[in-house]
């Protein structure tokens, strides 16, 4: 026969056996649901991480303005940028373009004109970029831009008023200029670290702050244009 105290031992090591395997279990749990926390924690902090990117690009693009008396110009541009998170980023971009203009009315009227003008545009937009919806793939930038501009323009004026001579006249323009600039762009992604882009923009300038200005077209003193870029992650 067993005695009642050989009986209460073995309910005791039942017991503690019983609560033994019992804590395991919640420990095994309780590391499991530590252990996918800590996924989701990575998963989020790597999300954020591949959002944080440099780049750099390169385009051309057909612009309108005063620094092309208002002819359609190629122009060129480099880009730098720098995305900070989905959304948000910086650009830094260097815009070179240049316009000429030919008039042959020398025979006609007596006065013939030769033009040409070249400007440097450096801008530094805020972009934001839409992440849902049927704009999903379009970002938006508005910003400052300073401009340098340089006009030579030469007129020759020949006297008809019996005389067989001719004179020429230069007038020679350099000035500085700040602004404003807003982009429109859609963005088509070619693989993991390529993107093609197409882009409006629109460039608005002040009254030079050093030199003068021709006033030599239309368009005041502001260019729009239309171009494609390459753009390439870093």
């Amino acid at each position: 026969m067993i005695s009642r105290i050989e009986k209460l031992i073995c309910v005791g090591f039942l017991f503690i056996g019983v609560s033994t395997q019992i804590n395991a279990q919640e420990n095994i749990q309780s590391n499991n649901i530590n252990l996918e926390n800590i996924r989701e924690e990575s998963k989020v902090i790597l999300s954020d991480s591949t959002c944080q990117y440099g780049y750099v690009g390169i385009g051309i693009s057909y612009a309108a303005g005063d620094a092309s008396f208002g002819r359609p110009e190629p122009m060129i541009s480099a880009l730098y940028g720098r995305i900070f998170t989905k959304e948000h980023g910086l650009e830094l971009a260097l815009h070179y373009l240049a316009g000429r203009i030919f008039n042959s009315g020398l025979l006609l009227n007596g006065v013939g004109t030769m033009a040409v003008q070249t400007s440097w545009t450096v801008d530094a937009t805020w972009v934001y970029k839409v992440q849902e919806g049927i704009l999903k793939n379009f970002s938006f930038g508005i910003g400052s831009s300073l401009r340098n501009s340089t006009a030579i323009i030469t007129s020759l004026e020949s006297l008809v008023n019996g005389s067989n001579s001719t004179h020429i006249f230069a007038n020679y323009y350099n000035n500085w200029a700040l602004g404003g600039n807003a982009k429109l762009e859609y963005q088509l992604l070619v693989n993991e670290h390529t993107e093609c882009i197409a882009r409006l923009q629109y460039h608005q300038f002040a009254l030079p702050f050093i030199g003068f200005t021709h006033e030599y077209s239309d368009w005041g003193r502001a260019s729009a244009s239309i171009g494609a870029f390459l753009r390439v992650r870093l």
